[in-house]
Order: structure tokens, then C-alpha cells, then sequence
């Protein structure tokens, strides 16, 4: 949702709610619980968290007989994502920068640092290490890996452009070009 446009999450609503089923057996989720309504029916209750915005940004599902207060999980989980957060639109940038330039396998090697070269493997080892927060870990990890990773290699183009302008403009000698990379 950060590619559609900028999300205002230093402050995040919170609500919890129940939602009823018309059936009269409890199953799965649907389970006889408290609702301010007071019906006879299975409940399952829902804890939804909000940007400044009203956007949805997360949500759990849980059965109606749990306690609500475990719909606020998620709220520690946020901490560890955002950690990370700001970065993820330069990335994204970046990528976009590249295909825009001619460059496709440049910006499919960026698209795929996030999700494949880092997230799987961290996703492999975090969880083992941390539990749950460590799936939560993966993602900031992957998020500000995969940053630098695309800083580096615009970096790396640029300096290669330039030094491709400064060789066609005859302002270096080809022969010497080689050395001032070293």
C-alpha cells in the first residue's frame, strides 16, 4: 500500500468487534461467546488496526470465545515491521527507476533481493530464534537489506554512466580508465 501513496502511521486506531453467524452450531472460528448484542449465536470477533486515515493496515480473526485482548498481538508485531518501513518506497523507486532507463534485468534483480535473496532464508532462520517476532524480524531485515542493496547498485550504475560520458567525451583516456576503478 506504500506505492499507492504515503501512509500517516504515527498514529494507528485500533478497534475489535464480533461479527454473528445465523446458525446454531459452533464450528471453527464461530464459537459461542460474549457479545454486546447478548444473541444466541456464534460469534467470531475481529481486531482491526488503522492508519491516521481510517486504512486498514493489519487484522486478526479470532474464535468468539477468546478473550479480545489477544486481537492486540498484532500491535507488537507492528513495532518490529515498521522498524523498516521508511525505506521500503526507495527500493521500490529505484527498481521502477531502472526498468524505466532500459535496464529490466537490473530492476527484476532488485524486485527479486526483497522477497527471494533475503526473505526466504531469513524466513528459514529468524522464526527458530526469535518465534513469531522473528517472522515479523524477516520482514524488517529483508526490507532495509534490500534498501541498501538497491542504493549500492544505482550507485554502482551511476558511476558507471558517468565514467561511459566522461570516456565518449574524450575527457579520459581509455587506457587509464581502467586504473581509477581500482
Amino acid at each position: 500500500s506504500m506505492a499507492l501513496g504515503k501512509r500517516r502511521t504515527k498514529v494507528i486506531y485500533y478497534d475489535c468487534t464480533n461479527f454473528y453467524f445465523e446458525t446454531g452450531q459452533a464450528e471453527d472460528d464461530k464459537q459461542f461467546g460474549v457479545s454486546k448484542e447478548n444473541r444466541p449465536l456464534p460469534i467470531v470477533e475481529m481486531g482491526l488496526f488503522m492508519d491516521r486515515d481510517g486504512i486498514p493496515l493489519a487484522f486478526c480473526i479470532n474464535p468468539g470465545n477468546e478473550n479480545e485482548q489477544q486481537s492486540l498481538i498484532p500491535l507488537e508485531n507492528f513495532r518490529i515491521y515498521f522498524i523498516a518501513y521508511p525505506v521500503v518506497g526507495c527500493q521500490i523507486v529505484i527498481q521502477n527507476f531502472f526498468q524505466s532507463v532500459g535496464k529490466p534485468r537490473l530492476s527484476i534483480f532488485l524486485s527479486l533481493t526483497r522477497q527471494l535473496l533475503f526473505l526466504l532464508p531469513f524466513l528459514l532462520v529468524f522464526p527458530g530464534i526469535w518465534g513469531i517476532d522473528g517472522v515479523w524480524a524477516s520482514m524488517a531485515a529483508s526490507d532495509f537489506l534490500a534498501f541498501v542493496v538497491a542504493i549500492v547498485t544505482l550507485w554502482w550504475w551511476m558511476r558507471h554512466v558517468m565514467r561511459r560520458m566522461e570516456l565518449r567525451a574524450g575527457k579520459l583516456n581509455p587506457s587509464t580508465a581502467d586504473d581509477r576503478n581500482n
